[in-house]
């Protein structure tokens, strides 16, 4: 709620976007470097639907593509849970 009443009240609501793009760019590349830093299945997972939940309604507030992000965070999760299978093997 924060994040979207911050575009609307903004003076100059593009320039607002557009730093909000920006955070949400730097967010990304942040988050998706913890998946490999997890060893369980389920909390695999679990990060991975709730960034899922925030990439969705970011993106559609700031009208980017959700699955170009989601791609990104996808592949970490696969890249991961392929180790952690490998690892039980």
């Amino acid at each position: 709620i924060k994040f979207e009443q911050s575009i609307n009240q903004a003076e100059d609501k593009d320039e607002e976007i557009k730093k909000k793009i920006a955070e949400f760019n730097e967010w990304c590349k942040k988050e998706v470097t913890v998946y490999a830093s997890i060893k369980n299945e389920n909390t695999l997972g679990m990060i991975l639907g709730g960034h899922r939940q925030k990439i969705q309604g970011r993106c559609q507030l700031l009208g980017l593509d959700a699955t170009a992000y989601q791609n990104a965070f996808d592949k970490a999760y696969n890249e991961q849970l392929n180790k952690i299978n490998g690892d039980r093997a």
